[in-house]
């Protein structure tokens, strides 16, 4: 069995256990980042390779400025000022700005225990993203988003298939991807070959690539299609939640690119 084939059965085990939440969504994440290895898809450094992650650092320190900023009583203040957002005009984002540094001021001053906002902080976010970051460098060193873009791109017609099917269909493979794997990874597997595609099919290779990288951005229908989505989860939310409210919204917003951008850009 190849290696794209495995990275795609784990993944769709990693995604029964995420909807389903039989197992922690933290230890899933770390399951399917440890499966990822264990099967020799890629390393076990590279699988955990994210928790040294740049992105992921911001995320655990933006955490605890949130939480700071919550436990100095900020936030109830920021309430009052974004109610009053449309009057404040530009002085809002200043009134914002001073509320947060005020917050980060009284940990600097110790006014404000470092520790207690530490231990009150929800790290499964931060986990979740280590292990996402993991997983995703899985599916993208094993082949698996090309194996599943040329299924269905075959399954279209393939090159012999309108050229507006083809487009289609790869805003809609990038948007399922990039609520698995890194939005930036996704661009740069499938943006070459929808610009292989629009040349032989004689669609616009602007449009096609417009449309290829909005869609990367189309990744609200899971929590780890991007760090600022597996920060919400920190409000409380379950997998289930990002499906029914943000599954919607993608296929309203793909079935926005796939309309407008042609007329926007140009199919030729």
């Amino acid at each position: 069995m190849s290696q794209a084939a495995v990275a795609l059965i784990i993944l769709a085990v990693v995604m029964i256990l995420f909807v389903t939440e039989t197992l922690p969504l933290p230890v899933t994440a770390l399951l399917g980042a440890l499966a990822m290895a264990v099967f020799g898809i890629i390393g076990f450094d590279q699988a955990f390779a994210g928790f040294g992650n740049d992105t992921l650092m911001m995320v655990a320190g933006m955490l605890v400025i949130g939480q700071a900023v919550c436990e100095t009583g900020v936030v109830d203040r920021m309430g009052g000022v974004l109610e009053r957002l449309a009057s404040l005009g530009e002085r809002s984002s200043i009134a914002l700005v001073s509320l947060v540094a005020g917050a980060l001021f009284l940990i600097a001053t110790r006014c404000i225990d470092l520790q207690s906002v530490v231990r009150n902080v929800d790290w499964s976010a931060v986990i979740i993203l280590g292990g996402s970051l993991g997983f995703s460098a899985g599916l993208e060193e094993s082949g698996a988003g090309v194996l599943v873009a040329n299924a269905i791109i075959g399954l279209c017609g393939g090159e012999a298939a309108s050229s507006l099917v083809i487009f289609g269909s790869l805003v809609v493979i990038t948007a399922v991807l990039s609520n698995f794997m890194s939005n930036t990874a996704v661009v740069a597997m499938l943006a070459p070959m929808g610009l292989f595609l629009a040349e032989t099919l004689g669609f616009s290779p602007l449009a096609m690539t417009v449309g290829i990288v909005l869609a990367a951005s189309v990744c609200l229908a899971t929590p780890i299609g991007s760090p600022p989505m597996t920060l919400t989860l920190s409000a409380g939310y379950r997998f289930g939640d990002y499906l029914k409210v943000g599954a919607p919204l993608c296929v309203l917003l793909v079935a926005a690119i796939i309309v407008f951008v042609p007329m926007l850009y140009g199919a030729s």
